[in-house]
C-alpha cells in the first residue's frame, strides 16, 4: 500500500457530535477497518539502505560517465549516495564518483566538498591520491591555489605510481605558481558609505529567535505592537514611523515541512536547493544540504526516519506532528513553566487570551491561533479527526499523541499556514532570457507573522531565505497604521469578486480592506477619449447576474465559459457612455469582444507552451523538423496575441492588468526567438501598466525591470541595460537581502558591463 487512506463523513448525526464524540466515532471506525487500511504497513519501518543496489547504481553511473553523459551519471551517483549504508566504503566511492561528475559539470565547489566527504567516509588509502588530486583540481578552479598545493603534496606522499607522480608534480607546480601569483589581499574594509549602510541595516534588523528582543512582538523591531479589537481579533500596528524597505520582522518557523515534489532536490530542513545533497544515515528519503542541517533536523527526523507513514502522510499532518514534537521539546526545556497548564489570563470574546505584555513565538502562541473549527467545511473537520486518530495509532509506543490537540492544529493550519516560495528561473525556449516565477516549496507556521491581517494591497513584502522569513515595509508606514500582509489575492492580479470569493473559501472571512470597499470601476474605455465609460442604467432585476453592476458582470463573465452564462450576460446589457463626448456603447457587445480577446490570449499561451515543449533531439532531420514546427507555433502564437492586444487596447482602460499580461506574453515570444530588442519594447509597455497597478517601487516592478535589464544586456545595449540594472537593484534592495538570487544575477551583469566600459569608453559615470 503506497497511498494514505482517506475518510469522508457527511452524516448529520456525526456532524452534530462535539469533538470528543467525533474522535470516539472515528476511532471505532478505524478499529473496524484496520486490515483494509493496512495499519501494519503504515506503522512499518522501511529499510532502504542497500549495498547491492548502490553498487548497481554505481555501474550504471560509470557507464554513463564513460559516454560523457555527466548529468545522467550524476543522477545515478546521487541515488548511489542515498542508498549506500552509512560509514561504508560504498558511500565513500559514491561521494568520489559524484565528485568526478560534478567536476566535469564545472560545479567545482560541490566537487571539492564531495571529495572531502569521500575522504572522511574512509576512501581507501591506496587510492586516496586520486581523490586528493580531484579535490586539488576543484580548488584550483575556485582560485584556492594554496589549499590545492597542500592536497597535492599529500597526494605525492601516498602515490607509488611513477606516471601518476609526474602528473601530480606538474599539478603541484601549477598550484604553487597560482598561489604565488595571487597577491595577498589586505583585510576588506568597506567604504564609509557602504559601512554606514551595513550599520543601518544591522540596526533595522529585527531580533531572531522566539524569545529574544525587547519589544512586545517576538522576532520584530521594537516599533511594532500587537493590538486587539473584539470584532477583528489581534492585529499588528506600527508605534513609530517606518521607512520603506526597513526590516520589520525576521522569524524562523515553529515547524515546517518540505513539499513532496521537492524532496529529491532540496534540503529536508532548510529547503535550499542543492545539486549534491547529503544522505540521512538511517533512510534514503531525507536529504540535507549540510551536516549542520542534518544535525538540526534530528529533533523531528529521529521519529520520522524509516517510518513508512511519513513517506505518504499529508504534509499538513506532518507539519502538525512537528508542532507537537517542538512542543514536547519546549516542555522539556522549560520544566519550570509546564506547557500543559500555563497560567492563562481571562479570555476575550472569541476565545483569545487577553493581550500579554509580550507575544512570544512559542507553543502558547501557536496554540492561541484561531482554528475556526465551527466554520470549516464538515468534510475537512472529519478528515482531520480521521488523520489524527490514524497518526495516534501508528505512532503508539513511539510518541504520545494528544488527538484533540492534533485536530486543533490541523484545523488551525487551514487558515494559518504560510507557504514558503522560492523564485525559480527557467530559460525561455531557444533563448538565454529567464522567465521568473514563484514556486511553492514548503509549508510552515510562523507565530508572530500569523498575527498580520490581510489587505488586498499590502504594505509589506515577504522574503524567504531557506526557511527564514523576513518581512520588510513595502512603503513608508506612519505611526498607528496597521501592518498588513496579502494572503494571496492581490488587487493587481484579481478583480474584487474573485478576491472576495477566494478569501471567503480559504480564510473564512469577508474582506473589507480599502480596495474591496471602493466602488468597482467599469473596465471599458471610450474609443476616442480613452476615459472610463460610465453606466447609465441597468435592466430590471431578473436574476442574480442581472442584479450585478456591469463591472461585476464583466468579472463574472470572464470567469465563465459556457454558453448559458454568455447568454445571461447579453440579457444583462446596460448602456454605457463616455462622460466627455457622450458616445454610447452596447455593454453586451463589449463583453463579447472581451471574451474573444480572452480566447485569443489563451490560444496564444497554449501555442507558446507547445513550442517550448517541442523536442529538438534525434537525427538532424528530426531536429530540423522540430525546429520548423516550433517556429510555426510561435508565429501563430504571436498572431493570436497581437489580435488579443489590439482588442484589449481598444476596449479596456489604459492601465488594465490584462493589457500588461498580453504585452508580457508577446515579449516572451520575441525573447524566445532571440529578438531581444522587440522583447524589450513590449516589456517597457507592460511596465507602464504595472507601475499603475503595483506602484513604481513594488517588487513586481523590481522584477520586471530586472527582466528588461536582461533583455537590453542580451541585445547589446549596455548603457540602457546598466540604467535598468541600477533601477532594479534600487527597488529590490529595499525588499530583499543582498543574497537574493535576482540581485546576484543583476550584480553579475553589472560587473560584466563595468569591465566592458573600462575596456572601451572608460569608467562608467554612474558608479
Amino acid at each position: 500500500m503506497d497511498y494514505w487512506p482517506t475518510y469522508f463523513e457527511d452524516d448529520q448525526s456525526f456532524l452534530a457530535l462535539d469533538l470528543h464524540g467525533k474522535i470516539n466515532n472515528v476511532s471505532a471506525h478505524v478499529d473496524k477497518v484496520q486490515s483494509r487500511i493496512n495499519l501494519a504497513r503504515l506503522s512499518a519501518e522501511v529499510q532502504e539502505k542497500d549495498n547491492s543496489k548502490a553498487l548497481e547504481l554505481k555501474e550504471s553511473g560509470n557507464a554513463l560517465f564513460k559516454q560523457q553523459k555527466y548529468s545522467e551519471a550524476l543522477q545515478k551517483y546521487n541515488e548511489m549516495v542515498f542508498r549506500s549504508p552509512a560509514a561504508s566504503e560504498t558511500l565513500a566511492f559514491a561521494f568520489a564518483n559524484r565528485s568526478a561528475a560534478l567536476s566535469h559539470l564545472a560545479e567545482h565547489a560541490a566537487a571539492a566538498d564531495d571529495a572531502s566527504r569521500a575522504i572522511d567516509s574512509g576512501y581507501p588509502k591506496a587510492r586516496r591520491f586520486k581523490i586528493l588530486q580531484r579535490r586539488a583540481t576543484a580548488l584550483l578552479a575556485l582560485g584556492r591555489g594554496s589549499e590545492a598545493a597542500a592536497d597535492l603534496r599529500l597526494a605525492i606522499e601516498t602515490c607509488t605510481d611513477a606516471a601518476e607522480l609526474t602528473v601530480l608534480r606538474n599539478k603541484l607546480e601549477q598550484a604553487t605558481n597560482s598561489s604565488a601569483a595571487a597577491s595577498p589581499q589586505p583585510p576588506h574594509s568597506p567604504p564609509a558609505a557602504a559601512a554606514a549602510s551595513v550599520a543601518q541595516q544591522q540596526q533595522q534588523q529585527p531580533a531572531a529567535g522566539g524569545r529574544t528582543g525587547g519589544g512586545q512582538l517576538a522576532n520584530a523591531i521594537d516599533s511594532l505592537a500587537v493590538s486587539y479589537e473584539p470584532h477583528r481579533g489581534r492585529f499588528v500596528v506600527a508605534t513609530a514611523p517606518v521607512d520603506a524597505g526597513q526590516a520589520l520582522l525576521q522569524e524562523e518557523p515553529y515547524a515546517a515541512v518540505l513539499l513532496r515534489e521537492h524532496e529529491a532536490s532540496r534540503c529536508h530542513h532548510c529547503f535550499r536547493a542543492s545539486i549534491a545533497l547529503l544522505p540521512c544515515d538511517g533512510c534514503s528519503w531525507a536529504r540535507f544540504c549540510s551536516a549542520s542541517c542534518r544535525h538540526e533536523a534530528r529533533c523531528y527526523h529521529a521519529l520520522e526516519c524509516r517510518l513508512h507513514m511519513f513517506r505518504i502522510a499529508p504534509t499538513l499532518l506532518v507539519l502538525c506532528l512537528r508542532i507537537l514534537i517542538h512542543r514536547n521539546l519546549e516542555q522539556r526545556q522549560s520544566s519550570h513553566s509546564p506547557i500543559d497548564s500555563p497560567a492563562r489570563p481571562a479570555a476575550l470574546p472569541g476565545g483569545v487570551a487577553r493581550l500579554p505584555d509580550r507575544f512570544d513565538a512559542d507553543y502558547a502562541a501557536v496554540e492561541s491561533l484561531q482554528s475556526h473549527m465551527g466554520e470549516l467545511p464538515p468534510s475537512f473537520v472529519a478528515e482531520s479527526v480521521f488523520n489524527a486518530v490514524l497518526a495516534s495509532r501508528i505512532l503508539a509506543g513511539r510518541m504520545q499523541v494528544d488527538v484533540e490537540r492534533l485536530v486543533h492544529h490541523l484545523c488551525q493550519m487551514r487558515t494559518n499556514v504560510y507557504a514558503i516560495f522560492s523564485l525559480v528561473s527557467s530559460p525561455s525556449s531557444s533563448s538565454s532570457v529567464e522567465q521568473l516565477s514563484q514556486q511553492r516549496i514548503a509549508e510552515a507556521v510562523y507565530p508572530s507573522a500569523s498575527l498580520l491581517n490581510h489587505a488586498c494591497r499590502p504594505n509589506i513584502t515577504l522574503d524567504y531565505t531557506g526557511r527564514t522569513l523576513t518581512i520588510r515595509a513595502a512603503q513608508a508606514i506612519a505611526a498607528g497604521d496597521e501592518i498588513c500582509n496579502c494572503y494571496g489575492p492581490h488587487v493587481g492580479h484579481m478583480g474584487t469578486k474573485q478576491r472576495q470569493q477566494m478569501l471567503r473559501t480559504q480564510y473564512l472571512f469577508e474582506c473589507r480592506c480599502a480596495c474591496c470597499s471602493e466602488a468597482q470601476p467599469v473596465p471599458f474605455a471610450c474609443g476616442q477619449c480613452r476615459l472610463p465609460l460610465q453606466q447609465q442604467h441597468l435592466p430590471p432585476p431578473g436574476g442574480a447576474l442581472q442584479q450585478q453592476s456591469l463591472a461585476e458582470s464583466f468579472e463574472t463573465i470572464t470567469l465563465m465559459a459556457d454558453e448559458t452564462h454568455r447568454a445571461a450576460a447579453d440579457a444583462a446589457a446596460a448602456t454605457l457612455s463616455c462622460p466627455r463626448c457622450a458616445t454610447h456603447y452596447d455593454a453586451a457587445q463589449l463583453l463579447r469582444e472581451q471574451q474573444l480577446a480572452d480566447q485569443m490570449f489563451e490560444r496564444g499561451r497554449q501555442l507558446m507552451q507547445s513550442a517550448a515543449a517541442a523536442a529538438a533531439d534525434g537525427t538532424p532531420e528530426e531536429a530540423a523538423a522540430a525546429d520548423s514546427q516550433q517556429v510555426d507555433q510561435l508565429n501563430l502564437a504571436l498572431r493570436c496575441l497581437d489580435k488579443c492586444s489590439s482588442i484589449r487596447r481598444r476596449l479596456l482602460t489604459n492601465f488594465h492588468k490584462d493589457i500588461a499580461e498580453v504585452d508580457d506574453a508577446i515579449a516572451q515570444i520575441y525573447a524566445s526567438t532571440g529578438d531581444y530588442g522587440n522583447a524589450a519594447v513590449f516589456v517597457r509597455r507592460a511596465l507602464l501598466v504595472l507601475e499603475q497597478l503595483f506602484g513604481p517601487t513594488s517588487t513586481e516592478i523590481g522584477h520586471e525591470r530586472a527582466k528588461l535589464a536582461q533583455l537590453l544586456f542580451n541585445s547589446d545595449n549596455p548603457l540602457e541595460a546598466m540604467t535598468e540594472i541600477e533601477n532594479a537593484r534600487q527597488i529590490l534592495n529595499k525588499h530583499y537581502g543582498p543574497d537574493h538570487e535576482t540581485l546576484r544575477e543583476l550584480q553579475q551583469m553589472r560587473s560584466h558591463l563595468l569591465k566592458l566600459f573600462e575596456q572601451t569608453v572608460g569608467p562608467y559615470w554612474g558608479t
